[in-house]
């Protein structure tokens, strides 16, 4: 891409995406049940002083007895105290989205290339729609900002190994747990990223989990001790502390242990640091993809809903830029007009959540039964069909941990943001049967000045 018109094409994206994106919310999102329930806390709050010491559940918190974060209910409450009502909430979410949208920007132009982030800024607004639950207003909506301020953080820790990125993405990490209950499973993850990359990964661990816990009771301390209670009373939380228990205590197992966190650390320090981030964002997108699918196995007994992809939609889309670096010019201007033709048809699909929510899990699926194949493969491997079940996950996201990815994820991807953005009157022809937030808010109001 000529340096000239760089700056030229990157604001014309943005300027499109925020422009979609603002026409979109105000056209055709909702308030359902979850919305009221969250409205009907924050008014007992303003006009009562009842204000809740935790958020809403859904029916998976529901079973581990776990609450939402309380951030959501906050600020409906401020808009309320405000009298500025609901499309002030709208316009906070808009603005979170655009400013997630520019973070993630800067990290695929920092790591990969101008042209990557360009793409990105095309394809962005599609799958994030899916995993913030777009068509409805709801507390899932904080979501993006959260999460694309953890990826820069660890991108960064990755590439300095500072403490204060450390620092600043476990409060990016907490504010995400805040806003999706799902991102509790990051937390493995980025311990692990902080003892692998972090300059002093003893006392950096401890200060980001201290970082952690702090901003996530900041806003909601009950759920904090429901988080405990749920480790204490449970025995597979038990279990896991009893593992760490043993293997700390038994000197063959701990040396063992020691000897593949020092192996790796090197193994990744002598990475180039674009190679470490693409090998950061690989296990993001396998390990958050297979905990949601077996934390909602074992929990509800069925796959994940949508919302629960938000790490693993992050992920994609930087490797699926990051694949366009082995493309011709000529397929990267393919790839842009058609994330561009996706930008101008989302405005025009009020079902493109939905439709969106059905590719990713697909997606999703395809991405599970890869690394399930891989570990099948892993256990036959002293059999010749080991091997070949071992290169199967390959033609997704690359043969290595610091490999490339190939280019069909790029294709993947640009076909996702085409096919969720496809105009609902293209799929079936439907009459209004729902009114969006500012349409509603202003009839209620309209019929609560009558009375």
């Amino acid at each position: 891409m000529p340096r000239a018109v760089q700056p030229v094409l990157t604001l014309g994206a943005f300027l499109l995406l925020s422009a979609t994106a603002v026409y979109w919310v105000f056209s055709y999102q909702i308030a359902d049940a979850d919305t009221a329930d969250d409205v009907t806390l924050a008014r007992a709050c303003v006009e009562l002083g009842n204000c809740p010491a935790r958020g809403t559940e859904n029916a998976a918190q529901q079973v581990l007895g776990l609450h939402n974060g309380r951030a959501f209910i906050r600020l409906i409450s401020y808009a309320l105290r405000t009298g500025s009502g609901l499309t002030s909430v709208q316009i906070v979410f808009l603005a979170l989205l655009i400013f997630s949208a520019a973070v993630s920007w800067w990290i695929a132009r920092r790591y990969v290339s101008p042209a990557a982030a360009l793409l990105l800024l095309l394809w962005y607004l599609q799958p994030i729609a899916v995993t913030m639950r777009l068509h409805v207003l709801t507390k899932a909506t904080i979501l993006p900002l959260p999460l694309a301020l953890y990826y820069a953080s660890v991108a960064l820790l990755a590439e300095s190994g500072g403490a204060g990125a450390a620092a600043v993405a476990s409060a990016a990490l907490a504010a995400a747990i805040t806003a999706e209950l799902s991102c509790m499973i990051l937390v493995p993850l980025h311990v692990a990223f902080v003892a692998l990359f972090a300059r002093r990964p003893f006392a950096t661990c401890l200060a980001s989990c201290m970082v952690l816990a702090f901003t996530f009771t900041l806003d909601s301390s009950a759920v904090s001790r429901e988080i405990l209670g749920l480790i204490a009373e449970k025995a597979f939380g038990l279990a896991v502390l009893a593992a760490t228990v043993v293997v700390l205590a038994l000197s063959p197992l701990r040396a063992r242990a020691a000897a593949a966190w020092v192996h790796w650390r090197e193994r990744l320090a002598a990475l180039p640091v674009r190679s470490r981030w693409r090998a950061v964002m690989k296990a993001t997108v396998i390990y958050a993809n297979t905990a949601v699918w077996i934390g909602c196995v074992l929990v509800q007994s069925r796959g994940p809903q949508e919302q629960y992809h938000g790490p693993l939609v992050f992920g994609l889309l930087f490797l699926a830029v990051d694949a366009c670096e082995s493309l011709s010019r000529r397929m990267i201007i393919v790839l842009s007009l058609l994330g561009s033709v996706a930008l101008v048809l989302f405005a025009f699909a009020p079902f493109a959540p939905l439709v969106g929510g059905a590719l990713l899990q697909a997606l999703s699926a395809a991405i599970m039964l890869a690394s399930l194949v891989w570990v099948i493969g892993r256990a036959l491997a002293g059999w010749g069909i080991g091997s070949r079940l071992r290169r199967f996950p390959a033609w997704l996201l690359g043969s290595g941990s610091s490999a490339a990815p190939p280019p069909r994820l790029a294709v993947i991807c640009a076909g996702f943001a085409l096919l969720a953005s496809i105009p609902d009157l293209v799929l079936f022809p439907r009459e209004r049967q729902v009114w969006p937030v500012g349409a509603s808010e202003a009839l209620a109001n309209g019929l609560y000045d009558r009375v």
